[in-house]
């Protein structure tokens, strides 16, 4: 299987540094980062300030730096995987992350990280899991939607296409009864 080993360059986009708008009950995040990061607290000031940061590493830079909720280890994955869902609601990077398929993806690094990514051949890459867990969904989707069969209506199946309609309209009529 091709393996996808960094997030830079024409696979930026897979990047929680990659910036790029999008709205969580209205409160608009500028990346993943920002969103994960903040989440990490529940002061709203320390919330905020770290939301609103300039760029996805001063955001990092901040949340380290905050006070964490205290159950944060127990829902950081759960933040994570929320921010990317949000990230590829995007028509655009969704059809992106499809085109990878089925490419192992890897978040490769050479900062030490190896719980959301993998650095010097070691980690969980997390990251990469929870992307080709949400890729992996979207593919099934689009076959599924591949599988919808379309039939057609003529002048020569009119007769054939009547007998196939006629019992779901028959059990129709039979809930609306009921229900009355």
């Amino acid at each position: 299987m091709r393996r996808i080993d960094s997030f830079s360059g024409k696979y930026n986009f897979l990047s929680n540094m990659y910036q790029r708008t999008f709205f969580e009950h209205g409160i608009m995040y500028k990346s993943v980062e920002h969103y994960f990061q903040s989440h990490k607290t529940v002061d709203a000031r320390e919330r905020d300030k770290i939301r609103c940061a300039k760029t996805p590493i001063e955001s990092k830079r901040l949340g380290r730096k905050c006070r964490l909720r205290s159950h944060w280890e127990f829902i950081k994955d759960a933040m994570m995987e929320e921010a990317i869902r949000l990230k590829f609601k995007s028509e655009d990077l969704k059809a992106k992350l499809i085109a990878t398929y089925p490419c192992e993806l890897v978040e490769g690094n050479y900062w030490g990280d190896t719980y959301w990514g993998v650095c010097n051949g070691i980690g969980q890459n997390k990251s990469g899991m929870l992307l080709m867990k949400i890729r992996d969904e979207f593919v099934s989707l689009q076959n599924e939607s591949k599988n919808i069969e379309v039939i057609r209506v003529a002048s020569d199946n009119i007769d054939e296409m009547v007998d196939i309609i006629e019992p779901f309209n028959r059990q129709k009529r039979y809930e609306d009864v009921e229900k009355q």
